[in-house]
């Protein structure tokens, strides 16, 4: 029997979405200087136009899942089972700069550097316990496009470049600290509401 359960940018985004009330009647305006942004991978953040040319978008994710398992045992003659849990959950958050370089109608053209931070702990009721946290962080360069669909909503897609720093804490005792270095590509797609 297997139950898991997901905090995810989408149920963060309706909840944000019912507290600000975008039901209420938009101000008259061109184009709000401030917008909410959904985006894959899973985020949720908000962006804000400094100026014409520059934005900051800090951004926001959870997640939590956990799962029990029923695992063949043998005792003796008899086979019975042994249920095996295990939980996980992750909060992350990080801040991206958004310098526009070129503007066509409505499509803007944009670079974006990004710093991210995550935290996020597992654990695991197996046979020999596993306890381990773990604590990453980003630094990525993207180019970007931004296209408005209308006065109040608009769509972008990113490409880029970053690197990753992550250290692992394990719990038990067959396993130590893990420090990892990553260099690779970032693609990134979002909306964005603006109120």
């Amino acid at each position: 029997m297997r139950s898991r359960f997901v905090v995810s940018s989408g149920f963060v985004a309706v909840l944000v979405m019912t507290v600000f009330g975008f039901g209420t009647p938009a101000r008259a305006q061109e184009k709000g200087k401030v917008g909410l942004t959904m985006g894959y991978p899973s985020s949720v953040g908000i962006v804000y136009h400094l100026t014409d040319k520059i934005a900051i978008r800090p951004e926001l994710n959870i997640a939590q899942a956990s799962t029990e398992t029923n695992v063949p045992t043998l005792a003796g003659v008899s086979i019975g089972t042994t249920t095996v849990s295990s939980s996980t959950w992750a909060i992350g958050t990080g801040v991206s700069g958004l310098f526009y370089v070129r503007q066509w109608d409505d499509l803007h053209l944009y670079v974006s550097p990004r710093w991210t931070y995550s935290h996020g702990s597992s654990s695991s009721s197996t046979l020999v316990p596993i306890d381990d946290t773990l604590n990453a962080w980003s630094l990525t360069g993207s180019v970007g496009a931004q296209y408005a669909l209308g006065k109040r909503f608009g769509v972008f897609g990113e490409v880029g470049f970053g690197y990753q720093h992550s250290h692992e804490t394990g719990g038990s005792l067959i396993q130590g600290d893990i420090t990892s270095h990553t260099v690779g590509t970032r693609t990134g797609v979002g909306v964005i509401l603006y109120f």
